[in-house]
């Protein structure tokens, strides 16, 4: 699992959107108003920031954190967490 928490994403599209956000609902969070995720509020590209009270926010100036990631990244990351898991290679 990637730790979204206290980190700023750059995303370009929608469907890195989709594939960040599904991480991010199984991490527990939400939009900073307390809608769900699966509700697209911002347009493309932004970055969304994750906070440590599980809540997202788009194209926020101030707070950005030191863990600055561009989506394509973390959705690597997850595609070959996802590749080793089938493979058994993680427990």
């Amino acid at each position: 699992m990637i730790n979204l928490e206290r980190c700023t994403v750059l995303v370009n599209n929608k469907a890195e959107y989709i594939a960040l956000t599904k991480e991010a609902q199984k991490q527990g969070y939400t939009w900073a108003s307390g809608h769900d995720l699966t509700n697209i509020f911002c347009g493309f590209p932004t970055r969304l920031r994750f906070d440590e009270q599980c809540k997202v926010h788009y194209n926020s100036s101030a707070d950005f954190y030191e863990r600055d990631y561009q989506c394509k990244n973390i959705v690597s990351m997850l595609g070959s967490l996802i590749l080793k898991r089938k493979e058994g290679q993680l427990c």
